[in-house]
C-alpha cells in the first residue's frame, strides 16, 4: 500500500480501507480526573494521539473524565465502562470498592490497568506511571543539595489515598542523614492547609505532590 502512494496510485485510498478493515479492532477507555485540570487535558490529548498512530490496530479510544473523584463514582463508571470497552485504564484513589470492581471486571475478561497513581486490587493487569519511591528520594535529595542553610521542609499531598502521592511523602520524609521536621497536609477540595509553619519560620523549603 505505500509503493501504491508513492507512486500516486489514485487507488490506494480503497486498499488503506481494505488493509484497516481486515487489521484487529480495539475498544479502549481512559478514565481520567477532572476535566478542568490542565494536565488531565494533555495526558487525553497524548492518549489519543497515540491511538491514532497505531499501525498494528485500530484503536478506538474514549476518554472519560471523572468530574467526582470519589470510590463510589469511579467504581460505577467501571462497571458502567467495562460494558462496551476491551480495556480500561484508570486514574484513581486506592480503595477497596474501586479493588473489587476492578477484580469484578478482571472476571468477565475486561482488564484494567492503573494509571498515574497505582491500586493495590490483585487483579489489575498492571500499572503505567513513575517509581514513586525514587520520586520522593529525588525530591528530598534535590532540597538536601540545594538549600544553602539549615530549615523546616514541607511537604504538601493531595490525599493519602492516591498511591503515588503516599508512597512519595513517605519516602521523602524517610531520606537518609536529613530531619524532616514537619508534614503540612493539603485538602484536596477545599485546597486548605491543615497545620501551618509560624510566620517567624525561615529557610523553610516546599516539595508538592
Amino acid at each position: 500500500m505505500s509503493a501504491a502512494q508513492q507512486i500516486g496510485f489514485r487507488s490506494s485510498g480503497p486498499l488503506h480501507e481494505r488493509r484497516r478493515d481486515n487489521l484487529p479492532h480495539r475498544h479502549l477507555s481512559f478514565l481520567m480526573q477532572q476535566s478542568h485540570r490542565p494536565l488531565c487535558q494533555i495526558w487525553a490529548e497524548a492518549l489519543l494521539g497515540a491511538s491514532a498512530r497505531r499501525t498494528d490496530a485500530v484503536i478506538e479510544p474514549d476518554v472519560l473524565f471523572e468530574e467526582d473523584p470519589s470510590p463510589e463514582a469511579v467504581a460505577a463508571n467501571l462497571l458502567k465502562t467495562g460494558e462496551s470497552a476491551d480495556a480500561i485504564s484508570v486514574i484513581s484513589a486506592d480503595h477497596p470498592l474501586v479493588g473489587q470492581v476492578i477484580d469484578e471486571l478482571r472476571v468477565k475478561g475486561v482488564p484494567v490497568i492503573a494509571y498515574v497513581s497505582d491500586v493495590s486490587a490483585a487483579s489489575r493487569t498492571g500499572f503505567v506511571g513513575t517509581d514513586d519511591w525514587k520520586a520522593g528520594r529525588t525530591a528530598a535529595w534535590f532540597i538536601s543539595q540545594t538549600s544553602r542553610r539549615p530549615g523546616k521542609v514541607f511537604a504538601l499531598i493531595g490525599s493519602n489515598r492516591y498511591q503515588f502521592q503516599d508512597i512519595s511523602d513517605a519516602s521523602f520524609r524517610s531520606y537518609p542523614g536529613k530531619n524532616w521536621l514537619q508534614r503540612i497536609a493539603l485538602s484536596a477540595r477545599r485546597a486548605e492547609l491543615v497545620r501551618v509553619a509560624k510566620p517567624s519560620e525561615r529557610g523553610s523549603s516546599w516539595a508538592m505532590w
